[in-house]
């Protein structure tokens, strides 16, 4: 009796296409210029700019982040991230398929509302700071949590529609339910790994001494990790480790090599994730050597902001993509030409 491969859960990476090209089907021409993959683009962009505005304020302050609660949202926005990639990969060979329909009175309204909403979180946050801790004012402490998930919900129908939300939902419900589940392990998982980040620190902050060295001379080490320039001192702490980096592309890269078992080349897949992570780890040594000296040459403000935004993930995220692509012919096996199996 034959059967469809049931093994065939993945042709490398996000769409099937006859040549097996795995990512580089992504970002072919003919897809990038489609609406959907536009309106990614957007939300990305969109997702970026509210939590990199919001994130560096929150910091600024010295004092909302962790009286208040807004703490639990660093590790939150990097499991989006990371839901997100997990539900292309389960929806590959769909999600470019669903409809999307162009941008209507609807959408301007739901982005329109997004703002509107973080102008009320920038409002309440502002009250928070008249008081000490979540506990003396609940509810406006409440409101400002609300305001800021009702901006970020809000974007996101905006860009994409209440159409498409609605068909994404009646037609992969379980891959969205697999992929919140997936997230939730995530977070809290995230949490046990992130204790690691003094020791990642200290190699980054010798590898970027090292580095700045070259162009400042003056440059010194103030223990236990601060880089103390002429014009401003900046600390080598957990968002400068790439620990969260680490934890997300060792994750992506596992739940690779479980969707693909059945055709996975193991001994190669093994090998692959080490210059994946040596990459990705000189990858961060360079990106925080290039926003110090950004700091250097424009403002140091400039250099504190870029280190509390999501562009480091997204930045990841792209490197691992197209190592992906370089990589997926090696380590998985191609389909058999009939894409039958004999049970």
């Amino acid at each position: 009796m034959k059967n469809k491969r049931r093994g065939d859960i993945i042709q490398p990476f996000l769409m099937k296409t006859p040549e097996n090209k795995g990512l580089s089907a992504f970002f072919s021409p003919h897809l990038i210029k489609s609406r959907f993959i536009q309106r990614v683009i957007g939300f990305v962009i969109a997702f970026v700019a509210i939590s990199g505005i919001s994130g560096s304020w929150l910091i600024s302050t010295n004092r909302l982040l962790f009286e208040f609660h807004f703490d639990i949202y660093g590790s939150a926005g990097k499991a989006i991230l990371f839901g997100v990639v997990v539900f292309f990969l389960l929806t590959r060979d769909r999600i470019t398929q669903l409809d999307i329909s162009a941008w209507k009175p609807t959408n301007f309204i739901f982005c329109g509302l997004s703002l509107i909403s973080l102008g009320l979180f920038f409002f309440g946050a502002s009250q928070l700071l008249q008081y000490q801790a979540a506990a003396q004012v609940p509810l406006l402490t409440i409101f400002t949590h609300s305001m800021l998930w009702l901006s970020g919900l809000s974007i996101t129908i905006g860009i994409f529609g209440t159409e498409f939300i609605r068909q994404l939902w009646q037609k992969c419900r379980s891959e969205l339910l697999v992929t919140a589940g997936l997230s939730t392990i995530f977070y809290f998982l995230f949490g046990f790994i992130f204790q690691l980040w003094p020791y990642l620190s200290k190699i980054v902050l010798w590898a970027v001494l090292g580095l700045l060295q070259l162009t400042e001379p003056n440059v010194k080490v103030v223990p236990p990790l601060t880089l103390q320039l002429p014009e401003f001192a900046i600390t080598i702490g957990e968002y400068c480790s790439g620990i969260e980096s680490l934890f997300l592309i060792t994750t992506l890269y596992l739940l690779i090599g479980c969707l693909e078992w059945r055709r996975l080349r193991k001994i190669a897949f093994l090998l692959h994730y080490f210059p994946l992570i040596i990459g990705m780890f000189g990858l961060n040594i360079v990106r925080v050597y290039v926003i110090i000296q950004a700091g250097v040459l424009f403002n140091p403000e400039i250099a504190a902001k870029l280190f509390h935004t999501y562009l480091g993930m997204i930045l990841f995220m792209v490197y691992f993509f197209l190592f992906w692509t370089w990589s997926a012919p090696n380590v998985i096996q191609k389909p058999k030409p009939t894409g039958e199996e004999t049970i």
